[in-house]
């Protein structure tokens, strides 16, 4: 693409960035599979240190920017104000969030529009949790696959779940992740819409 093999014409150009588009997606493929099957939360070994999630999001949304831009998606934020910093691995946490936005992004039709929230719950024994909400716009996944979001798979055209993105790999990091922080990861599946994944997280770890 540069033409330092010599000069090339807009078609073929136009064919080389499909290639080049189509073997960054493989890789990344390739990295997500790998990561995930050498994955024991035993074995993890995480930096906990106090970290402020708004850059965490920030983060996230500019890593998935490309695609959302692509597809033309709107991208909403409900961020409540004041939310605490967390005692977390920083990096396992960008990881879960832009597996959740890059999931949305992929699922969402184009036009669709992703709403992303987070709030501080807290239950009867005044346990204060963060409470991380994705919401898109991909039709939503049927009720027999619900079980299957989750679990690793690898990916064909005749195992992918519609509704979700493009793989499951990334969602079985982010619930290894988030597990392994003492949280839990669920889905509902909102009819003739789409599927929002929540994610609470204890503020005491």
């Amino acid at each position: 693409m540069s033409e330092s093999a010599g000069v090339i014409n807009a078609l073929q150009r136009k064919f080389l960035e499909r290639i080049k588009e189509s073997n960054e997606k493989m890789r990344n493929l390739l990295d997500e599979l790998i990561k995930v099957t050498s994955f024991d939360k035993k074995q993890l070994n995480f930096k906990y240190q106090p970290v402020n999630f708004e850059g965490i999001i920030d983060s996230a949304v500019s890593k998935n920017q490309e695609l959302l831009l692509e597809k033309n998606i709107s991208l909403r934020l409900d961020i409540q104000q004041n939310i605490p910093e967390l005692s977390v691995d920083k990096d396992a946490m960008q990881q879960v969030l832009f597996n959740l936005i890059n999931n949305a992004s992929t699922a969402s039709h184009k036009g669709g529009v992703i709403n992303l929230s987070m709030c501080i719950k807290e239950n009867e024994f005044d346990e204060r949790y963060l409470l991380t909400t994705v919401e898109d716009s991909g039709g939503g996944v049927k009720e027999d696959q619900i079980e299957h979001v989750f679990s690793k798979r690898f990916v064909s055209n005749s195992n992918k779940i519609p509704g979700l993105g493009e793989s499951g790999i990334g969602l079985t990091m982010t619930k290894t992740l988030v597990e392994a922080h003492g949280g839990r990861i669920w889905i509902d599946v909102i009819k003739d819409h789409g599927n929002q994944f929540s994610i609470l997280l204890p503020i005491e770890h």
